[in-house]
C-alpha cells in the first residue's frame, strides 16, 4: 500500500446532482515500518471544478473574440515577450504564433519610418512609459518576416491587472496600403483638375 491521490465523480441519489471528490489515501505504519492500516481523506471539490470550468470557458471566449477581430492584434508581457497573436497579425507579419511565442516584440514587429527608414521606438516601451493608449508614429512601414513591406496604422494600450499595475501591452494594427492608394489617386486627380 502506498500514498495515492485520485479524483472521482459521484451522483447524489436524492437530487441526481454530480459531485466531484478528491480522495487521498496513505498507509499507517508502526515503528518498524510495517503497514498496520490506512487513512483516507475525502474532500468535496465540486466548487473548485466549477470555477476551473468557468475560467476555461472565459479564456476560450476571449481567445475567440481576439482571434475574430479584423485588425491584427499582438499582446505582450511587460517585458515585450509575445503572448498572443491573432490570425490577422500572423498574416501581416509573416510569423506564426507558435514561432513568435515568447520572442521579443522587436524581433517580430519590425516597424520603420517610411521617410527616414529608421526603426521607430519600441511600441511596448512607449506604451509602458506613457501608461496609456498611444498612437504610434505616423507613416510607418511594417517589415514582414520575408522582408516585404506594408504601410500600417497602429496603436497600443496597456494591459492592467485588478490593482492597476501594467502587466503587458496589446498592439492593434492594420494594413493601409489600399487606403494609401486611394489617397494618392485622389491627390493626383485634384492636382490634375487644379492644373486644368
Amino acid at each position: 500500500l502506498f500514498e495515492k491521490d485520485f479524483e472521482e465523480i459521484i451522483r447524489i441519489p436524492a437530487s441526481g446532482e454530480l459531485r466531484h471528490r478528491q480522495v487521498n489515501a496513505a498507509p499507517v505504519r508502526d515503528q518498524d515500518g510495517n503497514i498496520i492500516g490506512s487513512v483516507s481523506v475525502v474532500r468535496d471539490i465540486t466548487g473548485l471544478k466549477r470555477v476551473e470550468q468557468a475560467l476555461r470557458e472565459s479564456e476560450q471566449r476571449w481567445a475567440t473574440t481576439l482571434a475574430s477581430i479584423g485588425d491584427a492584434v499582438i499582446a505582450t508581457d511587460n517585458e515585450g515577450g509575445i503572448t498572443f497573436m491573432n490570425a490577422v497579425a500572423e498574416a501581416l507579419t509573416g510569423w506564426q504564433f507558435l514561432d513568435a511565442s515568447n520572442k521579443r516584440i522587436t524581433e517580430v514587429l519590425r516597424i520603420v519610418n517610411e521617410k527616414t527608414r529608421e526603426e521607430v521606438e519600441n511600441p511596448v516601451t512607449r506604451v509602458i512609459q506613457k501608461g496609456t493608449v498611444v498612437g504610434l508614429a505616423n507613416h510607418t512601414i511594417l517589415v514582414r518576416k520575408d522582408g516585404t513591406e506594408i504601410p500600417i496604422d497602429d496603436s497600443g494600450a496597456p494591459i492592467r491587472d485588478e490593482e492597476g499595475k501594467i502587466t503587458g501591452v496589446v498592439l492593434v494594427f492594420r494594413d493601409i496600403a489600399e487606403r494609401r492608394k486611394a489617397e494618392q489617386i485622389k491627390e493626383e486627380f485634384i492636382g490634375l483638375v487644379s492644373h486644368e
